[in-house]
């Protein structure tokens, strides 16, 4: 008999993108301010290089804390969440990031608090971000899996578009202005004491020495990054609503009736598949969280980057992000329809394909600026970012639909949350290599071929990522009840 399962499984889907939609703000709240916040915090840089080690430790500060709690937290909501149910792991994990948000308001430049801010945030965003495979697998039938995890990762890109803007937009509101220094072409000093408002008014035969950089200066960053966390305290009013409306139903598995639970999850990790994932999401996740904290910065910094300004960097990580959320929503209708249950090819085909195109944002063809357009990233630039951002998307939503579908209902929680708690260890670990690489080398170009190297890796491991052979009886069995 074929289970049914109640309308209100859609306000689930809508609570669950919310919550997880204000992750995404609150994790890349920071990323377009880096210039700014090390500014404040360490002063106007004197040189180039000294640019270089600012901007890595603001991100390691900012970026590397929040993501590596991200992890931790994955790992053990899968756990949590099996044990006192989703709803609760969820809201817990709300208002962690609500305090967090707090904190950071009031930290002001404490490096101590700030970090620990970021800490508690990035802890709290765990459950959002693991949970999806469970959630989709207690609540939705099979067919519709793949497009909630889908649909769970448009959510992610979502707030990270909507917070790299909205949070510019509230640090501009709050007195935030441009600064213009001259910079000497041949030594990069920055005459940090010649501010200038009006460019108009600086001498020819110093610009024929200097060059004239922009740095977006004054406005309460703390009150920007800590707005972020608005979002998550409507989740949590959601969640509430959510804990005491319908159940999901139960599903019989034919599996669980035999052997305990400990037993099937010693199955499931004994099998290739589940470490393959976890590395396939660790790869996926370096892409998402390297160029997230990258590329706002590669674009926009006057003193090492290419100088566009914060505003053109964030608006085409806004595109990138945007088609990563269409991306991330194909990728689930596209598992249903063209590769049905293909995993192994579509995760090849995404990965490569990012691969090869997120190169193109060093290429000097691409990065050259537009002399029709002064100041506006080119468009070859652009389109190659979107792209990226399409297929990019791709490869996490691939893993976790795959846990959802081919594991027995009650080891998802555990073995979804771990998948994406330690794969996306990925992310930490690339933010924190790209960090080193741009205080060792003073410029992004090493961390974007880094970047295309985890893309790489991610499309040989794929190959791997086979349904888990403990469970064919499982299958036969479902195949039999229909």
């Amino acid at each position: 008999m074929e289970t049914q399962y109640p309308k209100y499984r859609w306000f689930v889907l809508v609570v669950l993108f919310i919550a997880i939609f204000g992750s995404g703000m609150v994790l890349i709240a920071p990323s377009p301010m880096v210039q700014s916040i090390y500014v404040s915090i360490f002063g106007t840089p004197s040189h180039g290089d000294t640019a270089g080690v600012f901007a890595g430790q603001v991100s390691l500060m900012m970026m590397v804390s929040f993501t590596l709690f991200t992890a931790i937290s994955g790992i053990v909501s899968g756990q949590i969440a099996d044990r006192i149910g989703v709803q609760k792991t969820i809201l817990l994990g709300l208002i962690l990031i609500i305090i967090g948000a707090a904190l950071f308001m009031v930290a002001g430049h404490n490096i101590v608090l700030l970090v620990i801010s970021r800490i508690v945030m990035g802890f709290g965003s765990g459950p959002m971000v693991t949970l999806q495979a469970k959630v989709a697998s207690e609540w939705f039938p099979e067919r519709q899996r793949s497009l909630v995890i889908g649909l769970g990762g448009a959510a992610l890109s979502g707030g990270i578009a909507v917070g790299l803007n909205a949070g510019q937009a509230v640090y501009m509101q709050t007195g935030a202005q441009q600064v213009f220094y001259l910079q000497n072409v041949a030594t990069g000093a920055i005459d940090g004491a010649n501010k200038i408002f009006n460019p108009g008014t600086v001498n020819p035969a110093l610009l024929a020495q200097n060059r004239l950089v922009r740095v977006i200066e004054g406005g309460n960053w703390n009150l920007a990054i800590a707005v972020m966390g608005i979002v998550s305290i409507l989740s949590l009013i959601l969640v509430v609503i959510w804990m005491n409306g319908p159940k999901p139903p139960q599903v019989a598995e034919p599996i669980q009736a035999a052997e305990g639970g400990e037993h099937l999850f010693a199955k499931a990790v004994k099998s290739a598949a589940f470490p393959i994932g976890i590395l396939v999401i660790f790869c996926g996740s370096w892409l998402l969280n390297v160029i997230n904290d990258l590329t706002p910065n590669h674009l926009g910094d006057t003193f090492i980057g290419l100088g566009w300004g914060p505003a053109n960097g964030g608006t085409v990580l806004s595109m990138f992000s945007l088609a990563y959320l269409v991306g991330s929503i194909v990728a689930g209708i596209l598992l249903m329809t063209l590769f049905r249950g293909k995993y192994r090819l579509h995760n090849t085909i995404a990965f490569i394909i990012g691969a090869a195109v997120i190169l193109m944002v060093i290429m000097p063809q691409f990065v050259n600026p537009n002399p029709a357009q002064p100041g506006m990233p080119p468009a070859p630039l652009i389109v190659a970012m979107i792209v990226a951002g399409f297929f990019m998307s791709m490869p996490i939503v691939i893993v976790q639909a795959f846990v959802a579908n081919n594991y027995p209902k009650q080891l998802t929680g555990r073995i979804g949350g771990m998948s994406m708690g330690i794969g996306f260890l990925g992310g930490t670990v690339g933010v924190a290599v790209s960090s080193m690489t741009l205080v060792a080398t003073g410029h992004y170009d090493l961390s974007i071929i880094i970047v295309s190297i985890a893309s790489v890796i991610g499309a040989i491991l794929g190959i791997w990522l086979k349904r888990p052979r403990a469970f064919a009886e499982e299958e036969a069995a479902k195949i039999a009840d229909k």
